[in-house]
């Protein structure tokens, strides 16, 4: 039996604005990917010259790649949606379309090609392989040194843990039980000072600017956390959903690459919860946190 051959659909049907959605998202991001693709090799060379070429993309150019945010804003726009779930409902119930079962793999091809890119620049710099010292049942050292962001004075952690209450390493509405909240950052004390005035953050805020607690808990650098599809996505249906995006302050030197977390420690200074951050949004529950710090 001879089987006709699957006709196009009809301009301005559902189908067609779908695959037409799909298709200029993985043009415009294969775009994308492309020039991030060279601008992170360079013309080549020496591996020693390759790695310098390789953090300058890092640090001054792989900004380019957030256009892939405002790219997944418009998808979701043009299909009149505000999640990537409700994309992948809608193209499902056309799965039965060849041309949108080809589409689709596409765009998901491409995905992986840009997840892959980012993976093997994280594997080129090493800038996520550190040794963990400091875990569940280990002990933070007396001898730590931080910068307090109100006062500028240089305080040792054993000064910390002389108010008796046990400690949370970030923030949270924590205000109605017996904890100590503190915000450590490793910036300059220019940029924590105007983050504090913006949030109007209440709690304490510590400097660590050589992120030797950071390091300590085994928190590295990583383009493929920051930058992955996931959290690209997760950006584009905040904007979307008409929410603000964290933006870069001015005449401030940041690194949106270094990992953070949420650690909880008792009155001796011991780890008593232990949260590294997979991405920039992954945070754990507050009865989470509260159940490990009882």
């Amino acid at each position: 039996m001879e089987l006709e051959p699957e006709p196009e659909p009809e301009p301005g049907t559902a189908e067609e604005q779908l695959l037409r959605a799909l298709r200029e998202l993985s043009r415009a991001g294969r775009a994308i990917l492309a020039g991030a693709k060279a601008d992170s090799c360079g013309g080549g060379g020496a591996a020693a010259a390759a790695v310098e070429v390789l953090q300058e993309f890092v640090s001054r150019k792989i900004g380019r790649m957030a256009g892939m945010i405002h790219l997944y804003a418009n998808f979701l726009n043009s299909l009149h949606v505000h999640k990537r779930s409700e994309a992948e409902d809608l193209w499902e119930t056309f799965y039965h379309s060849a041309s949108v079962r080809d589409y689709v793999e596409d765009l998901m091809q491409f995905e992986l090609e840009w997840n892959n890119f980012l993976s093997e620049v994280d594997a080129r710099l090493k800038t996520n392989c550190l040794h963990v010292q400091l875990k569940l049942g280990t002990q933070v050292p007396m001898h730590m040194t931080f910068t307090d962001v109100r006062s500028g004075r240089e305080v040792r952690f054993e000064e910390i843990l002389q108010h008796q209450k046990k400690l949370l390493l970030n923030q949270s509405s924590l205000d109605a039980v017996p904890l100590k909240v503190l915000v450590i950052s490793f910036g300059c004390r220019e940029g924590a000072l105007q983050w504090l005035q913006e949030t109007k953050c209440s709690y304490d805020m510590l400097l660590d600017p050589s992120r030797q607690l950071y390091h300590a808990l085994g928190l590295g650098a990583s383009v493929e956390k920051v930058w992955n599809v996931s959290v690209l996505t997760y950006y584009a249906e905040q904007i979307v959903c008409n929410r603000s995006l964290p933006r870069k302050m001015e005449n401030i030197v940041d690194d949106p690459h270094q990992l953070g977390g949420d650690f909880g420690l008792n009155q001796n200074g011991t780890v008593i919860f232990f949260h590294p951050s997979s991405n920039p949004t992954d945070r754990p529950d507050i009865s989470e946190i509260l159940l490990a710090m009882q």
